[in-house]
């Protein structure tokens, strides 16, 4: 059974700034 990531509305935002910082902290859980 193969996992199927799913993209989150966060995704694209983070990917935009890891472009633009380099690094970033995410706090909270994870579900």
């Amino acid at each position: 059974m193969k996992n199927k990531y799913l993209k989150r509305v966060i995704d694209g935002i983070l990917k935009e700034r890891l472009k633009m910082i380099g690094a970033i902290v995410i706090e909270g859980p994870k579900w």
